[in-house]
């Protein structure tokens, strides 16, 4: 397997789009094709799923002669790029089942790693679709405060959608959260549905998926069926962050 290359003009933010899959799950499936990358994962529980499309024409350099598919341990690569600056380019290259990183620093100082293929249970992700009946877009800052007020009062989340409004609710022994954004608010920016959408889901997966996402971009967009699946979407420049966070649903 070999002839894949691309060179990241900012290493900073490369980092933080790996991480935005990091945050689901360790092991993570790359695909590459001549005009986007890949890079997506499922958690062991299967209750998230994370999914980083970007366009080629992030990098500076992008060389993909033939679509290719493979598995890597996110955690090894995400700790030697940990000190990523923003200002440093990066090169990744794909040479006989071995992916080579190489970052040179302003003051002339090289790093280069290597890291070795895996075998994971990846190959065959699920991608399941809905037929959303309800859709939000909202600041990412905003989503980030609402899972942090709700955190206070419980380890799950209620998050509706409504012709009027998005809504987060946790109770708890010690009180209750209510958060809301109505429509002609400054911080949602679109929403619709026809009817009141809701669903429970899990805080600490919100939150992971929160601070993940709002890394990489400005706005969230977030599409619900009651009792389903959530998607929630980070546009990016050039391509997205997708999630879908099964619910919690209670007997």
């Amino acid at each position: 397997m070999s002839g894949v290359k691309l060179v990241a003009p900012n290493a900073k933010y490369f980092v933080e789009l790996l991480n935005s899959v990091y945050a689901i799950r360790n092991d993570a499936l790359l695909e590459f094709d001549e005009n986007k990358m890949t890079v997506s994962t499922v958690d062991e529980a299967r209750v998230a799923l994370a999914e980083l499309q970007v366009s080629n024409k992030i990098f500076e350099e992008y060389e993909c002669p033939e679509p290719i598919k493979l598995a890597i341990t996110l955690w090894d690569l995400m700790r030697a790029l940990s000190g990523a600056k923003s200002s440093e380019p990066l090169t990744l290259t794909i040479e006989n089942d071995v992916i080579n990183v190489k970052m040179i620093r302003g003051d002339g100082m090289e790093k280069q790693y290597s890291f070795h293929l895996i075998q994971a249970d990846l190959q065959n992700l699920p991608k399941p679709s809905f037929d959303w009946k309800a859709y939000a877009k909202l600041t990412a800052k905003e989503l980030k405060e609402a899972i942090k007020d709700c955190k206070l009062f419980n380890v799950q989340v209620s998050v509706t959608i409504s012709p009027e409004e998005l809504r987060f609710a946790a109770s708890g022994d010690n009180g209750k959260a209510l958060i809301r954004y109505v429509k002609d608010g400054s911080h949602i920016h679109e929403l619709s549905a026809d009817g009141e959408e809701t669903a429970m889901f899990s805080i600490s997966y919100l939150e992971r998926i929160a601070k993940a996402g709002g890394a990489v971009s400005d706005f969230v967009e977030i599409s619900m069926l009651t009792n389903k699946p959530m998607k929630l979407c980070y546009p990016l420049p050039e391509g997205q962050v997708s999630y879908l966070l099964a619910p919690i649903i209670e007997t």
